[in-house]
């Protein structure tokens, strides 16, 4: 069991270190010709040996105890039963097991009905507490719940009462005891809240374990909870002043960095202030965070780390460095409003990051990873604002999915799957034309399925194989539409004769074949026209995206774009029709 040092900060007089019983090395018990004595001999000792702090010491230790009042006080805080059990050189930083059993024996005592042993104890095991290094043991509750007991046994201050009578002082009165009694819880919690504060100040793992287990110990205390309230205030008041100094000294740094200038100086600094304001703000919580001056002093610090983030966030949109700074907050926050906000400024900046992740991997046109990140944003999406703009999203990315996945599952002619998500898509349309659209797509999907025509894959390969010259009819996906050139032909009665004609004579067929092969040349020319529109909406959109997107990008940029796309819709029309025209075709 190790040993510390019995000084404390705060400015509280420790009543057990220089208790003068304890100096002279004299029980309560000692008389007045014997305490006079032990002064004399060791005062005498200190001066042949050069000591002039021993000598101030003994010579305050004899006077307190020449003053009845005063030793009426130093008796209360030293130990009565000596030398048995208790010895007079017992040493509680170092008798370990020694101790152990002089703890044994008073306890044993005190259940006999001794108020001596009980007294007795409670001194003991508050100096324990004190001054020897936890080995695990919970000495702190023990030694203020000895403490309590004796506070309210009126058997041992009747006993102070008539040691007061023996005194033959008349200021060693009656009053005087009461006044004893009535400070004693402060005297108590007032030491411990030193030691604590000691703890504390030590920075190391051992001394903070052993302050929080004073700190329960401090807040289970059965005396006045205003005298507890105090002394917890007292206990973490070093850590408070400097929680609150490296507050202030963040708020003036970071209210002096230039506008456009603050993501890099948070990315340069964050790891300083995580592991300084941060790091200190969450220790100051953990050990008192139902302290209404912890609660402000540390609720602050989650402003401060809130509104950062925030401005951030706005200056910059920086969601990796501005969401640790957010739940730094969130960490950190103890009131309700404290909580109440830091969890709606984290809530909003993760939906944000979610949304912006889901708007690239939609430019990309990665459908379903956009919607799985929308659906994240919208669970945790604070307010219905933020709820609103996800769903627009999530229509729009669920709706190009649905057409996607029809128009592949057209090309693979698994028509019934294609008319599904035709339909499912058309419901999610963003205009009655769009909604049109795929509602033909849909019926002409579930027509291809009644027919059991073959894909748009099958029907090209087995026009190649028959080598046939000109158009091939097969479904076209151009600009998310699919064009209906096999389900069309397949619906066709004629059939081809003998040396590839039909019936309606050579002349006839010969004429047909021209104007096909001539249509076929104008549906060549409009799908590269077509091709190359695309291009340039890519390019197009490539630019827009540079500006952070349409809200962003300037109007004459989006002019553009609008016009292109409207070119492109024009010409897709036309290819349709002429694609429908040319299928239809009996030659």
């Amino acid at each position: 069991m190790g040993s510390r040092s019995a000084a404390h900060p705060l400015g509280v007089a420790n009543p057990y270190s220089e208790n003068a019983f304890r100096v002279l090395a004299l029980s309560t018990r000692a008389t007045d010709i014997e305490v006079r004595r032990r002064a004399k001999e060791l005062t005498l000792q200190a001066e042949l040996d050069g000591d002039p702090e021993t000598i101030a010491l003994l010579k305050s230790a004899h006077a307190r105890l020449e003053d009845p009042t005063a030793r009426l006080e130093e008796e209360l805080f030293w130990f009565a039963l000596t030398p048995d059990p208790v010895p007079e050189d017992l040493d509680p930083s170092a008798d370990g097991e020694r101790l152990e059993t002089v703890l044994t024996h008073l306890a044993a005592m005190r259940d006999a009905g001794s108020d001596e042993a009980a007294h007795d104890l409670a001194v003991l095991r508050h100096i324990a507490a004190i001054e020897t290094c936890d080995d695990g043991q919970d000495q702190w509750r023990p030694a203020l719940e000895s403490w309590e007991n004796l506070w309210s046994d009126d058997r041992f201050w009747m006993r102070m009462r008539l040691r007061a009578a023996e005194l033959g002082d008349a200021r060693a009165s009656d009053a005087l005891v009461n006044k004893l009694r009535k400070n004693l819880p402060e005297r108590i919690l007032d030491t411990t809240a030193a030691e604590i504060a000691e703890l504390l100040e030590a920075d190391d793992d051992d001394s903070e374990a052993e302050a929080e287990e004073a700190l329960t110990a401090l807040r289970a205390s059965t005396f006045p909870s205003a005298v507890v309230a105090k002394a917890r205030a007292a206990a973490v008041e070093k850590l408070s002043g400097r929680v609150k100094d490296l507050l202030g000294e963040s708020r003036a740094e970071f209210d002096q960095v230039e506008a456009g200038r603050l993501t890099e100086v948070i990315r340069q600094r964050w790891a300083a202030l995580h592991d300084g304001l941060v790091a200190q703000a969450r220790r100051l919580k953990e050990l008192a965070a139902d302290s209404p001056q912890v609660e402000s002093i540390v609720d602050g610090v989650s402003t401060f780390l809130r509104q950062l983030g925030i401005r951030l966030y706005n200056e910059s949109d920086d969601f990796a460095a501005a969401i640790p700074l957010q739940e730094a907050s969130m960490e950190l926050a103890i009131s309700d409003i404290g909580i109440s906000q830091a969890s709606s400024a984290l809530a909003i900046l993760r939906c944000r990051q979610a949304t912006h992740q889901a708007t690239q991997e939609a430019e990309a046109g990665r459908w379903a990873k956009a919607i799985e990140l929308l659906t994240e944003a919208r669970r945790v999406a604070p307010n219905a604002n933020e709820t609103t703009q996800i769903d627009q999203l999530l229509r729009v990315c669920r709706f190009r999915l649905h057409s996607d996945q029809a128009i592949a599952l057209g090309q693979e002619g698994r028509w019934a799957e294609a008319a599904a998500a035709a339909t499912q898509a058309a419901s999610l349309a963003g205009d009655e034309e769009q909604r049109s659209q795929l509602r033909t797509m849909a019926a002409n999907f579930q027509q291809a399925a009644a027919r059991g025509v073959p894909s748009p894959r099958a029907a090209a390969a087995a026009a190649a194989k028959r080598k046939r010259n000109g158009w091939i009819a097969a479904a076209v996906v151009i600009g998310g539409l699919i064009l209906w050139g096999v389900i069309a032909s397949a619906g066709s009665t004629s059939s081809l004769g003998t040396n590839g004609t039909n019936g309606s004579g050579a002349g006839t067929t010969s004429q047909c074949s021209a104007n096909k092969q001539a249509l076929g040349t104008q549906i060549d020319n409009l799908k590269a026209t077509m091709d190359q529109i695309n291009s340039q909406l890519t390019t197009l959109r490539g630019q827009i995206n540079q500006y952070g997107g349409p809200n962003r990008a300037p109007q004459s940029l989006i002019n553009q774009y609008n016009a292109l796309v409207d070119q492109y819709n024009s010409d897709l029309a036309a290819y349709n029709s002429e694609v429908q025209q040319y299928n239809g075709m009996s030659c």
